[in-house]
């Protein structure tokens, strides 16, 4: 851990089901989840049975470039991975 991860406490987070629906029984407190995040892990968890849980995260920078919703240019070996691979999402 380095002093700019975030510890979050497991029982204040929804539990969530494959299908996208907080588990009411079974749930922390906090009733928000991102539905765009659920629908990408979920099938992670229906593909393999003996996994129990999937996050995921984004880096600060990759967040700030999201907010200004452009596409990547292929300046970077980096960014040539996904040139014209992912498309703009428009809320």
């Amino acid at each position: 851990m380095t002093s700019t991860q975030v510890l979050l406490d497991i029982l204040l987070l929804p539990l969530v089901g494959h299908e996208g629906r907080i588990q009411d029984e079974e749930s922390a407190p906090i009733r928000f989840f991102n539905k765009t995040a659920c629908f990408t892990n979920s099938p992670a968890c229906e593909a393999r049975p003996d996994v129990i849980c999937v996050a995921h995260s984004h880096t600060t920078y990759g967040m700030a470039f999201g907010t200004l919703r452009v596409p990547l240019d292929p300046i970077t070996q980096d960014n040539c991975a996904f040139y014209e691979v992912f498309r703009l999402h428009r809320s």
